[in-house]
């Protein structure tokens, strides 16, 4: 009853589904993930084998600047291929890019070195952020409510 999911970025997926297989009987989910330079082979494994997948939408290193939307394509791929509930994350740093994100047909956000950095910064940076994120996300798209 303490965890709900385990998102482990590094796993391969041999170990991401025996270690999904081991925590079923107590209702914890593995998280699988997605790249879109991953061979077509191992994305359809992930697709088929994980209800909750966080799509990384670039490669490289955590905080970065990024630019570029290759990941549209593989989102795509992911959603005509699997009812699966898909997350993006890497380089999101701002409620306009969640906004975007959301649109475009992720179910939600993972945020991690933004919320960090604002953290450091100070409390109230950091509930400036959230409140920033909160105001911008679409509460409700076509009956589905967003997270």
């Amino acid at each position: 009853g303490l965890v709900d999911v385990y998102v482990i970025p590094d796993a391969k997926i041999e170990e991401a589904l025996r270690l999904q297989k081991e925590l079923q009987c107590y209702g914890v989910e593995v998280i699988g993930f997605t790249l879109d330079i991953m061979q077509k082979e191992e994305i359809d494994v992930i697709l088929n084998r994980f209800p909750l997948i966080y799509q990384q939408l670039y490669k490289g290193v955590t905080g970065m600047d990024v630019k570029g939307e290759e990941y549209r394509q593989l989102l795509q791929y992911s959603r005509s291929n699997s009812d699966d509930i898909i997350f993006a994350g890497f380089g999101i740093s701002s409620g306009k890019r969640v906004r975007e994100l959301l649109e475009l047909g992720f179910y939600g956000v993972v945020i991690g070195t933004a919320v960090i950095r604002a953290m450091n910064e100070s409390e109230i940076k950091m509930c400036n952020f959230l409140e920033e994120l909160k105001s911008t996300i679409i509460l409700v798209e076509g009956g589905r409510k967003k997270c």
